[in-house]
């Protein structure tokens, strides 16, 4: 699969033909075809000046006692211009930047204010006709207009976090037809359908660093250093300094970044849990099976071991080494590394709400297990406001791969028949947020918040087929549900304000006010959910929940435990937090799944990412721009316990949530643990015990009525006649086939001591024969009966007749032998022979006799 590249050069000679054909003239100052970009102007103000040093004489002038000044914290030289709100300003050569439809300015700055709607940079006529950038805060904004504000195509970055008050580097390279900030080396805003040029904003045109094109607005509190303007609109490659290499942009790719490790540069490419056009098509990214085209600085080389392309490897299953050439010969040792960030819940093929192909934002995911599957219903996310409608149910066997099994809430389309309606809650059209599910005899219910209420749907299915009842079961969001495995006692918490929850009615609809429990808790916000764990003989409960807002970067979980649902609960701290490094922020909103049959913990949770990684695109249903709490995506981890000693336990020491980490990966396959016999319910036959897929048998047992049988501990077992009459099943304990470890990870995970359906092994078709005689003995009846066993063992009988009982012991197979009854009489009437062997018996009857 070779990547597609994302180019943003404009080919000069394309330009020219462009211009030429809108009948536009081309202005002097526009950069020739096949000319090498130009610096046009540069100032470093190490000599106290704000003189161009490029030779060019461009200098700037300083007006409203803008300075130049020394900065002890300049990452290069010491000096840098100042200018400090007020009328401090710098400015360009009057016409420097006229008709100049291709050109890049870079340069180091600093914020000291972080609101108003100042120009950082600006290039204009007046306050119709004008280009400019602000960096704001940790909001990056370049745009263009002839006619005003409201006709400004522009592009916006939202950075990681606040960059006021540090040194960064931000560059704008302008074409006709586009425009593309970079923030640090790295591009952070595109918009390629620009629809105004330089040379329609006029002529003498007025530039400046630090002030506005519009007489209101605030001037620029911060200071400038090291800029420089090119006559080109420079590419990726021109940007690249020396010795610098990364992947070619394509859609696939979230994120690169370069590091050091020793002496070897370090490239880390992320990629996205599609491939380009898995939003259309479904197709995972594979780092097994993934090309990049790599740009490096103007005459330098990326090569394999081999002396090939780098743009040749397809696999990166393990980091590749690679050497940059430079120009000079000298080389650069690197290494690439890629990384798959997982995000599983998605829809190929359907569009969201921003207009992009494939569904990707779903959030407050709630994960349950019935029957052998998993289960997820979540909020669907990419609205501004967190407007959604509708909840979606995801499916799958190995928490690995989901399916979408459609739409089971639609408050838009309220009883799932394809035609509007809004009857069953008429005051509910959108906020469908943070769905719960409960399974209580045989019926599901699907409850779901927003708006400031929960409500419930109810099924006889998992997967679909919900009703929406207008009950409102709570007064506030985000409800959970839990049922108490010592008591069975269902619970729903819900709200945002502290710990709180109470028991479910029998209707499943409504709560109990006189079991409610309320508590506050460190840093509580919403997203509550509850489980309990037993550990060496003890039940602990836990009670995890979100802190901060869902549009914050530091949304995270914390949890409290407690010895019973009665409390009270004690704060544990945090578990799962942000990992800027990677870009995955907003880290919460979770529930909780432990795998039936095991002690196998999972938590899904949301998280967004940079707008880097993930822009903010525009709801198109409203025409606003989406929040980055309004792009979740949905992630599954591992949960793991502390394991305290017995004597630690008995001394009252708690199993604790260790950390969740947060990776690019996702889990690894884990199937519900099942176990099954196969065979025939007879005696003779063998029968065979079994794990279904993804589990391993570690040990196996063989019961007979539930007690075990001595001596069977083999996956094979044969029926003898002692089973006759009784119940034959296998208990196993399993180990993961899958890779997955136990909770400590010093081993594969196990199972509990898992036991399968029981079989009946009929008493009837035992192999004796019998046969039973009357003779006369000395002037008396006598009853003789004769036993032949053909079995296929030995085996002990025991035979009744009216005249008493005879056992015979380990009667080999194929051999026979008889039992002589005396009647002490010289006549006996018909009658009846017994035998019976295992618990099953054979009758034979025998006619009377006289002896007289």
């Amino acid at each position: 699969m070779l990547l597609s590249a994302r180019i943003t050069r404009t080919a000069s000679a394309l330009l020219v033909a462009a211009i030429a054909a809108a009948g536009l003239c081309l202005a002097t100052p526009a950069a020739a075809a096949g000319v090498d970009p130009q610096v046009i102007a540069s100032y470093d103000f190490e000599d106290g000046t704000a003189r161009d040093t490029s030779g060019h004489g461009n200098d700037l002038t300083l007006s409203g006692g803008a300075a130049i000044e020394a900065y002890g914290d300049k990452p290069i030289g010491g000096k840098a211009l100042s200018t400090r709100g007020g009328t401090q300003h710098a400015a360009f050569p009057v016409g420097l930047f006229d008709g100049r439809d291709e050109f890049t300015i870079s340069m180091n700055y600093k914020n000291r204010s972080s609101t108003g709607n100042f120009f950082t940079f600006a290039v204009g006529q007046d306050s119709d006709r004008y280009l400019f950038l602000r960096t704001r805060y940790q909001d990056l904004y370049a745009g263009i207009t002839k006619a005003s504000w409201q006709q400004e195509s522009g592009a916006t970055a939202s950075l990681d976090s606040s960059v006021q008050g540090i040194w960064g580097n931000v560059t704008l390279t302008v074409s006709p037809t586009e425009i593309v900030v970079y923030y640090n080396g790295r591009p952070v805003a595109t918009n390629s359908d620009v629809k105004t040029s330089i040379s329609e904003l006029g002529t003498n045109l007025q530039a400046y660093l630090g002030r506005s094109l519009y007489a209101a607005d605030p001037y620029f509190n911060g200071a400038f250093d090291d800029i420089t303007v090119w006559d080109r609109a420079l590419d990726r490659a021109d940007l690249l300094g020396s010795g610098v290499a990364e992947a070619v942009d394509t859609e696939q790719i979230l994120t690169q970044r370069v590091s050091a490790e020793g002496g070897t540069s370090i490239l880390d490419i992320t990629l996205d849990h599609w491939a380009s056009g898995g939003g259309a098509t479904g197709e995972l990214s594979d780092a097994a099976d993934v090309r990049f085209d790599f740009l490096t600085h103007t005459g330098e080389t990326l090569t394999a071991a081999d002396g090939s392309p780098a743009s040749e490897i397809s696999d990166y299953s393990e980091p590749v080494r690679l050497t940059l050439t430079k120009a000079d010969g000298t080389t650069v040792p690197y290494e690439v590394r890629v990384h798959t960030l997982v995000t599983p819940i998605r829809i190929p093929g359907q569009t969201d709400a921003t207009g992009a192909t494939g569904m990707k934002f779903f959030a407050d995911p709630e994960i349950f297990a019935d029957g052998g599957t998993y289960y997820i219903y979540p909020t669907t996310d990419g609205y501004s406001e967190w407007g959604g409608w509708t909840i979606h149910a995801f499916e799958s066997t190995d928490l690995v791969n989901w399916t979408d099994k459609g739409v089971v809430v639609n408050l838009q389309d309220q009883n799932l028949d394809g035609t509007p309606d809004s009857g069953i809650l008429p005051n509910r059209t959108k906020k469908a947020w943070a769905p719960a599910m409960a399974k209580r005899d045989g019926k599901y219910y699907l409850y779901f918040s927003g708006d400031g209420q929960t409500n419930v749907a109810v099924s006889d299915r998992p997967d679909g087929g919900f009703e929406l009842t207008d009950s409102v079961v709570a007064d506030s969001i985000d409800p959970a549900t839990f049922r108490d495995p010592q008591t069975g006692t269902w619970y729903i918490a819900w709200g945002q304000s502290g710990i709180n929850y109470a028991a479910l009615n029998a209707d499943m609809r409504s709560f109990d006010p006189a079991t409610r429990v309320q508590q506050p808790i460190t840093g509580y916000r919403e997203g509550s959910y509850i489980t309990a764990r037993e550990y060496l003989g003890r039940w602990t409960y836990y009670y995890t929940y979100s802190v901060d807002d869902t549009n914050s970067p530091d949304y995270r979980v914390a949890y409290a435990t407690a010895t019973s649902m009665a409390g009270p609960w004690t704060y544990r701290g945090e578990i799962l937090n942000k990992d800027v490094a990677k870009g995955i922020l907003g880290t919460a909103h979770h529930s909780v799944l432990q795998i039936p049959g095991t002690d196998d913990w999972y938590v899904a949770y949301h998280a967004f990412l940079t707008d880097e990684m993930r822009p903010r695109l525009v709801d198109l249903t409203n025409g606003k721009q989406i929040a980055t709490g309004n792009k979740r995506e949905t992630r599954i981890s591992r949960l793991t316990y502390t394991q305290p000693s017995a004597a630690e336990i008995a001394a009252g020491a708690v199993p604790l949530i260790q950390r969740i980490p947060v990776t690019y990966e996702g889990v690894l396959p884990e199937t519900t643990p099942t176990v099954s016999v196969e065979g025939a319910a007879a005696v003779g036959s063998t029968l065979t015990a079994a794990f279904g897929d993804g589990w391993t048998a570690s040990s196996w047992s063989w019961l007979r009525d539930g007690e075990p049988i001595v001596g069977a501990d083999a996956a094979h077992y044969v029926v003898t006649a002692a089973d006759a009459g009784h119940e034959i099943s296998a208990r196993g304990i399993g180990e993961s086939a899958t890779g997955v470890r136990n909770n400590d990870s010093t081993a594969p995970a196990r199972t509990h001591p898992l036991t399968t359906a029981a079989l009946a092994i009929p008493d009837a078709g035992i192999d004796v024969r019998l046969s039973v005689q009357t003779r006369c003995v000395a002037g008396r009846a006598a009853v003789v009966a004769t036993v032949a066993n053909e079995t296929g063992e030995a085996m002990d009988a025991v035979v009744s007749s009216a005249f008493g009982t005879k056992t015979i012991m380990a009667l080999a197979d194929g051999r026979s032998t008889s039992a002589t009854f005396s009647t002490r009489s010289a006549s006996v009437s018909a009658g009846t022979v017994t035998v019976t062997v295992g618990g099953t018996a054979v009758e034979q009857t025998y006619s009377a006799r006289s002896c007289q």
